[in-house]
């Protein structure tokens, strides 16, 4: 078996909202196809609620993998993890970069399609504000006033697919121009670069 497909049809409202309109108007993300206009849920966020998911779930077996600012971008530290030691960068993959030119990669086995909404968005919009807070504000004696804001809203039945690629799964290749392993730490020299990954084991 190489491949396990899973698609998933279920019912929600926008679940992830896209850049405000006009300051104060929430909007959802959107596409069109044809003549309609469907909402739908990002790769992106599908990742964050299926990783959550099972990290309520399974706690000891999904940890978050520790992140590092290097340079400018945020990436995972595989300096520190790797896919044994923690099960989000073996489902989910991970970029590494090296320097200017190198990276190492690693293909996500678990793919993600977009969630897509099976009827159109018409345009439906409420408005909001935040009663609650400024009423207790006023019973504190605070000279306060009400935020108004409104937000696109659609609900609808939404399709996503989840597929597994198990021969990717579990299995992690470097290229390497040097190891070493000496006092229990193994010592990867990478190639296209001048870092080192030092592990202890």
């Amino acid at each position: 078996m190489k491949n396990i497909t899973i698609t998933v049809i279920y019912e929600a409202q926008a679940l992830n909202r896209d850049e405000k309109l006009g300051g104060n108007i929430l909007s959802i993300k959107k596409l069109t196809r044809g003549k309609e206009t469907l909402s739908f849920i990002g790769k992106p966020a599908l990742r964050h609620y299926l990783f959550s998911a099972l990290q309520r779930a399974y706690p000891s077996d999904w940890c978050p993998a520790p992140v590092t600012g290097q340079g400018e971008v945020v990436q995972f530290d595989i300096l520190q993890a790797d896919i044994l030691t923690y099960a989000e960068l073996d489902a989910f993959g991970y970029m590494y970069t090296i320097g200017e030119q190198a990276s190492i990669t690693r293909r996500a086995p678990v793919g993600i399609t977009k969630a897509l909404s099976f009827s159109p968005y018409q345009g439906d919009m409420a408005f909001y504000a935040n009663h609650d807070l400024v009423n207790r504000g006023i019973k504190n004696g605070l000279s306060v006033t009400p935020n108004p804001y409104n937000k696109e809203e659609h609900c609808s039945f939404y399709k996503a697919s989840f597929t597994i690629d198990t021969q990717i799964l579990g299995q992690d290749v470097w290229i390497v121009s040097g190891v070493s392993f000496q006092n229990g730490t193994l010592t990867l020299t990478l190639s296209g670069g001048n870092k080192k990954v030092s592990r202890k084991k």
